[in-house]
């Protein structure tokens, strides 16, 4: 699936497609621990190395590299996600906890961002981390395991029946992956992209166990990602209909980006603008509105006096309040400062959703 020029300069960003059939076989896939195995290196756009003494780097973690992925079982599309990055770097910071990223996540290229600003000063330690190993051009080999991604998490506890999965790929751009404050364009450059499937031996009495199980029919269920997006707005109240026609939402974060920051190497578009949008402009006050006039929260959001608020109820996405063994890699600090968003859990709101009908808008306000 990969295609890259002989010159190694440039790649193809969308057409990967990987394939994995394993139809008449008795030995079922392990799709839960199935991941991508990925080789990359940084080079200037121009052609050469980068230079040691310019502060190049790349946003945070091998997830970033992915922005949209297709899933299919027998032909039957079963999964699709686009920008998908955004998507598990929100659940990345509220699931992830601080000793999984420093053992762990480091196989994924994941170092928490400390600040805004792409350089290997002090405060900038995941920048600064990221930065050594890509060196002078250096090749990074990093993991991206598809748990990430809703439709492989369900299956956790669950297996496949043997069969045939497609696995569609598109890849982020460069301005939308590469962060550097000095130096110039530079493109993310792929050298090796596998996709690794476990395949699971079974005992005697697994094998038994096996077939009386998944040879008959068999379902579960599963929340699929879903990223919409606003056109870009000068007002300074509005609303953002994020979707007419959903099944049966769950959850809902709400981030915003300044346009300016896209495909732009020198900001790291998973660095959040959402409480101060622009300069001095700032979020005042937003809710949720679920079919037509159900509102959450009930008492409207006010992110510019109560961020002690939406703080608490964000963590409640990942962990009890008083759960005291749970862990996150957001605090009150980063929240504020870099990755700030909103969330609404619509777990326990059933009264207000209908299959395939509900309408869902963010309506906010800006001083």
């Amino acid at each position: 699936a990969l295609v890259t020029p002989a010159n190694g300069l440039y790649q193809k960003k969308d057409g990967y497609r990987f394939v994995a059939d394993n139809s008449g076989e008795i030995a079922p896939f392990d799709w839960y621990n199935a991941r991508f195995e990925v080789d990359f290196k940084l080079q200037l756009r121009a052609g050469g190395a980068i230079a040691n003494n310019d502060d190049h780097g790349m946003v945070n973690g091998s997830y970033s590299l992915i922005k949209k992925i297709i899933v299919k079982v027998n032909g039957v599309k079963v999964y699709e996600c686009g920008d998908a990055n955004q998507c598990v770097n929100i659940k990345n910071l509220l699931e992830y906890n601080s000793s999984y990223v420093k053992s762990i996540g480091t196989n994924q290229f994941y170092y928490l961002d400390t600040n805004r600003t792409a350089t290997d000063a002090a405060g900038g330690a995941g920048f600064k981390a990221r930065k050594v190993l890509l060196g002078v051009s250096a090749d990074v080999n990093t993991e991206i395991p598809l748990n990430r991604y809703s439709f492989f998490e369900s299956l956790q506890d669950e297996l496949l029946p043997n069969t045939k999965v497609e696995i569609e790929v598109e890849l982020e751009s460069d301005g939308n992956v590469v962060w550097r404050t000095g130096g110039a364009n530079c493109r993310v450059v792929f050298t090796k992209f596998k996709l690794w499937v476990p395949k699971i031996s079974f005992t005697p009495e697994g094998e038994s166990l096996y077939l009386s199980k998944y040879l008959k029919p068999h379902k579960w269920t599963y929340l699929k990602e879903m990223v919409l997006s606003a056109s870009a707005t000068n007002q300074r109240t509005g609303t953002f209909n994020i979707t007419s026609a959903v099944n049966r939402p769950r959850h809902v974060f709400v981030w915003i980006s300044n346009t300016t920051n896209a495909d732009l190497q020198t900001v790291n578009p998973f660095l959040y603008n959402t409480f101060l949008v622009d300069g001095n402009q700032r979020l005042t006050s937003c809710q949720l509105e679920i079919g037509n006039g159900n509102y959450y929260p009930e008492t409207v959001y006010q992110p510019s006096s109560e961020r002690s608020r939406i703080y608490r109820d964000v963590l409640k996405y990942v962990h009890g309040i008083n759960d005291f063994n749970g862990g996150t890699l957001l605090n009150r600090a980063n929240f504020g400062d870099i990755f700030p968003f909103i969330y609404f859990n619509l777990e326990n709101q059933k009264q207000d959703i209908k299959d395939g009908t509900t309408k869902i808008s963010f309506k906010y306000s800006l001083e």
